[in-house]
């Protein structure tokens, strides 16, 4: 994913990101280092690809983690609601 880096002087600890037309971009302070913004900018991406995979569940996969959960904490005994 391409990355677009707006640093800031007015931002003092934080840093933002979001998504504009397919480009990452992250607003850290302007003091942070290259080398300090790297690990950060990976763990960003790593999160908005875990983000991304969610949403591109069908019902069938869906399905398959419902079932999952339930076998992991219901021991598959848990068919649905009770009266």
């Amino acid at each position: 994913m391409q990355t677009r880096i707006i640093r800031s002087d007015r931002r003092a600890k934080t840093v933002s990101a979001r998504i504009v037309d397919g480009v990452l971009e992250v607003a850290p302070p302007a003091h942070l280092s290259d080398a300090e913004l790297q690990p950060i900018i990976a763990k960003l991406q790593a999160r908005l690809a875990r983000r991304a995979e969610r949403r591109s569940l069908d019902d069938d996969d869906l399905s398959e983690l419902a079932a999952r959960l339930n076998r992991r904490y219901f021991q598959g005994g848990f068919g649905g609601h009770r009266r």
